[in-house]
C-alpha cells in the first residue's frame, strides 16, 4: 500500500466459528482508505460486519483473531500474526 496521509486497511479478513458447524467468513478481503480530516460514513445492511470492522480497526480485536493489515500515516499500527 502506498503512503496515505490517514488511516488505511488492507485484506482484512474475519472468520469466526458458530458451534459445532464450519466457519463462517463474517468479512473477506475488506480494504479501504479513511483520509485525515475527513469524515466518513460505513452503511451496510444489518448483519454485513459493520461494527466487526470497526472494532477491528479501533484495535478492541485481537491481532490473533483476524487477518490483514492496518496502516496510520503509512505505518503499520495494527498488523494480523498471519502477516508477521
Amino acid at each position: 500500500m502506498s503512503e496515505v496521509r490517514g488511516l488505511a486497511f488492507s485484506a482484512v479478513t474475519k472468520t469466526v466459528t458458530i458451534g459445532q458447524q464450519q466457519d463462517y467468513r463474517i468479512l473477506t478481503n475488506i480494504s479501504g482508505v479513511i483520509y485525515s480530516s475527513q469524515m466518513m460514513a460505513l452503511m451496510g445492511l444489518s448483519g454485513s460486519g459493520k461494527t466487526t470492522l470497526m472494532h477491528i480497526l479501533s484495535g478492541h480485536v485481537p491481532r490473533q483473531d483476524y487477518e490483514g493489515d492496518i496502516l496510520l500515516d503509512g505505518n503499520i499500527c495494527i498488523q494480523s500474526a498471519a502477516s508477521d
